[in-house]
Formats: structure tokens, C-alpha cells, sequence
């Protein structure tokens, strides 16, 4: 959802008092793009409830976890269901669709995968009647369905332009959070969505290389007072990596030296978090010989999925920013063929070590560290271990939230083959056994040695992106 739904929600704010009118071009529906052949499919007059019944708990099964230790950004779905069955159509429908979506993949049918493409199309056109009316355009109901929209697009993951599809939803979802303002963080549903919209924005954002939404950044700090201490903690790092995404925004307006200095500022403020972090966010070493190589040694037990998921994102974009280190400090080689500088000519925050050869040791040293950890969590995310304390997490939840982390660790340009090749199967793995088709495609962009940036970029600029 571009600008039109920017221009879409003032027109719906201004008609409160009058008959909302149909906006001039439907921003999900054009994000879908129905095709002909989609035009020509022909429902049946009605599915068996068994089916679409079925479809809903494969769905909630893999995504909505009913256990305390665990929480999701999902957890509030069958909540607003049960408020509201007769009116969340568009929510219902998107559901239906990503169970019918997971029951194809389980059980390679394709019929299945049409019929939930159809539902697909259906529950665009449904949120896009939503958006223009003014009862329903700021309720939970119609954020949490652009939500889902944007799961289908990273489930499916086979028309080209799904990554455009997927970024112009999470767009739309972002624009109803400045339509929705404050009150966004006054219900407990609310602030759970945000929670989900904050990740999705940063990956988003990472990989796009713009800042973050200035919405999420004042929304996350207004969830603080009504958080546990585990959100506030999380509030802190969402701070550290919105200023990582606005470095990185701001590339090619620095110098290679402004670059390195901004960075490495950066990257001590995640060693300050890392250390205050709180005892809920503890992990657990395990020491083993019996894995399989090259993560052979050890594996990592957390508290819970959203725990690992976020040490996950802080191991991804720390990857990131010591990646725009090492780029910068080539650039001042290139400048400087002995590698070495005065202290003079770096600001404080290089200072120690001042030479390139010494950060470039470090930030290749902490690179390689932040991977191999990033590897020591899938064992526990892929549930390949049990615990007698723990129940497993749903397995498309935890193995949807190792896809961007490991495609960050196969593009380490310095990585061992032998690593890359053991994430490209595990991508491969979890695309088999989720049916999340984006870990396959992710695997394939890494066999290629394509970087998802410029597909990305393709994408927001409306190139075809035929090597998706």
C-alpha cells in the first residue's frame, strides 16, 4: 500500500460524516494483481466445511501457540475471531487461504494451492472494501488481515513480484498504524501487533536500505509504560537498529571515514546492550560431538522462540553493520595503500585499533562469531531437540523466523563454503518441511550468488524480477 492509501486514509478520516467513496485505484488489490488465469477459476458452489475447517486449524496449529512459554505474533487470532465471526470476513478468508496454502505443501496438492490463491484474491478485495469504510478502516481486525497478507506472499513465494507484494503490504499495515495513532499501544491486541510490525519493519527496512517508519520508533517507545521488562529491554534495541538502518540509508552521502566512525559507535552501543541485557534473555550452551559438521560442537537452548528470535536479529544486523565496516574501510585502502592512518585522521571512535588491517581482523573475527551463533540456534528453532521443561514451538513459526538470519549468514563474503552450502540446505529444509516457499527462493539467490537487495530493489522500482 503506497502512497494512494496515505491519500486513501485521509479521504476515509474526512468521510466519517458521509458515504465513504471508492478510491480511484485499490492499493492491496493492485499489490495482488489477479492475472487471467486467476479470472478463470471456477469455485465450487461450496466446499466441504470438513476442508475449509481443516484448513483453519493447520493453520492456527503451525502459527498460534496456546502455551504461556511461548508467545507469537498470532496468539491474538483466535481472540478477535471469536469477538467478531460475523464481520471479519476479509480476516477469515486470509486464514482459509494460508491453511489451504499449507495443506498444498503438505500434501503437494495443486488444486489446493489454486483454491487458496482464489481466497487470497478474495480477502484483498475484502480489505480493500475495509479501507473505505470508516467503521472498520482502524480496527484490529483489518491490521492483523494486511498481516496475513504479507505471511501469504512470504508462504507462497512464486509469482516474480511477490517481494513487492509482500513490501507494499507491510507498507499498507505501517500506514494504518498512523491512522490508529496512540491508541495503537492502549489494548493488550494492539500492542501485540505492533510488536509484529516493529520486526517486519526492521527486516524490511534493513534490506531496503531506508530508515524506519518514524511511526514505529514513537509507537515502540509509547508501548514502554504499558510493557513487561522483557518489551523494554527489546525497546532498547529497536533504538540501536533504527539508527543502523539510517546509516545505512545515508551510505552514499558519507565518507568511507564518517562510515566507520558512525558504525563502530554503533557497534558498541550493541556490545553495552548485550551486556545489560536481563536474565530472561539468558541462553544455554549445550557442548555436544554427535551434530552434524560444521556446526558440530555445540547448540544453544533459550527460553523461548521469541527470545531466540530476538538474539537473531541482533546477530543479522550486527552482521550488517560490521559488512558496511569492512566495505569502508576497502574504500579508505583504496585511498591509503599502506592501510594505516594517524589517529589524527580518525575520529575518536576509531581511535583504538587505528589501523585498517587490525578493525578489518576484528570485524571479520565478530562476523564469523555471530554467524556460527546464528547456526547453533536452528538445531533449538527447528525443534530437533525435546526438552522436559519446554513444549516445541509451532514449527512454521520458529523456521519462519530463521529465514532472514540464516540468508544474512550466507551472505557473508567471507564465509566458508562449507557453511554457506550447510545454509542453503537448511533453508532448503525449512521451505520443505513449513512449506514457507521464500527459505527455498533465498536458497536458490544464495546458490546464485544474487543479493536479495537488488531484488528488492527491482521490485519498489517495478522492474521485472524474473530471477526470483
Amino acid at each position: 500500500m503506497t502512497k494512494d492509501l496515505h491519500n486513501k486514509i485521509e479521504g476515509t478520516q474526512k468521510a466519517k460524516s458521509r458515504k465513504a467513496q471508492k478510491p480511484k485505484a485499490p492499493v492491496a488489490e493492485s499489490a495482488a494483481r489477479p492475472d487471467a488465469t486467476i479470472k478463470k477459476i471456477t469455485l465450487p458452489s461450496s466446499l466441504p466445511n470438513c476442508l475449509e475447517e481443516h484448513a483453519r486449524c493447520f493453520f492456527l496449529s503451525n502459527y498460534v501457540v496456546d502455551d504461556v512459554a511461548y508467545t507469537s505474533h498470532y496468539d491474538c487470532l483466535p481472540r478477535l475471531q471469536s469477538r467478531n465471526s460475523k464481520e471479519d470476513v476479509a480476516l477469515s478468508q486470509i486464514i482459509y487461504g494460508l491453511g489451504l496454502l499449507g495443506l498444498s505443501n503438505a500434501k503437494q496438492n495443486p488444486e489446493l494451492a489454486t483454491l487458496s490463491y482464489a481466497r487470497y484474491v478474495s480477502a484483498i478485495r475484502l480489505v480493500n472494501a475495509a479501507l473505505r469504510d470508516p467503521s472498520k478502516v482502524k480496527s484490529d481486525e483489518t491490521l492483523v488481515s494486511v498481516l496475513l497478507l504479507s505471511l501469504y506472499e512470504n508462504t507462497a513465494s512464486l509469482r516474480p513480484d511477490c517481494l513487492r507484494s509482500w513490501i507494499i503490504h507491510t507498507d499498507g499495515a505501517t500506514a494504518l498504524l498512523e491512522l490508529r495513532g496512540k491508541s495503537q499501544v492502549e489494548s493488550e491486541v494492539g500492542r501485540h501487533l505492533l510488536r509484529a510490525l516493529i520486526i517486519q519493519n526492521v527486516i524490511c527496512s534493513m534490506q531496503r536500505r531506508k530508515p524506519i517508519p518514524k511511526i514505529i520508533l514513537e509507537l515502540n517507545r509509547r508501548a514502554y509504560s504499558y510493557g513487561t521488562y522483557l518489551m523494554d529491554f527489546g525497546d532498547s534495541l529497536i533504538d540501536i537498529a533504527a539508527r543502523f538502518c539510517d546509516l545505512r540509508a545515508n551510505l552514499s552521502r558519507i565518507s568511507p571515514l564518517e562510515t566507520i566512525a558512525t558504525a563502530v559507535t554503533i557497534d558498541l552501543e550493541c556490545e553495552a546492550w548485550l551486556g545489560g541485557r536481563p536474565a530472561k534473555y539468558h541462553y544455554n550452551v549445550v557442548q555436544t560431538a554427535e551434530l552434524e559438521k560444521p556446526f558440530a560442537d555445540s547448540y544453544h537452548v533459550y527460553p523461548d522462540i521469541r527470545i531466540a528470535s530476538f538474539w537473531n536479529s541482533y546477530r543479522s544486523f550486527r552482521i550488517l553493520l560490521h559488512g558496511i565496516i569492512l566495505k569502508a574501510l576497502e574504500d579508505v585502502s583504496e585511498v591509503s595503500p599502506h592501510g594505516s592512518h594517524t589517529p589524527e585522521r580518525f575520529p575518536q571512535a576509531f581511535s583504538n585499533p587505528s589501523s585498517v588491517s587490525d578493525q578489518a581482523m576484528r570485524s571479520k573475527k565478530i562476523t564469523l562469531k555471530l554467524a556460527a551463533d546464528i547456526c547453533h540456534s536452528v538445531l533449538y528453532c527447528m525443534c530437533d531437540v525435546t526438552f522436559s521443561d519446554q513444549r516445541p514451538p509451532p514449527k512454521a513459526l520458529a523456521g519462519g523466523l530463521l529465514i532472514w538470519p540464516l540468508y544474512t549468514v550466507g551472505e557473508v563474503r567471507f564465509l566458508p563454503l562449507s557453511e554457506r552450502d550447510w545454509v542453503i540446505e537448511k533453508l532448503e529444509r525449512i521451505a520443505t518441511e513449513t512449506g514457507i516457499q521464500q527459505a527455498l527462493k533465498f536458497g536458490q539467490l544464495l546458490r546464485k550468488g544474487r543479493d536479495v537487495v537488488e531484488i528488492v530493489d527491482d521490485a519498489t522500482s517495478g522492474v521485472g524480477t524474473e530471477e526470483w
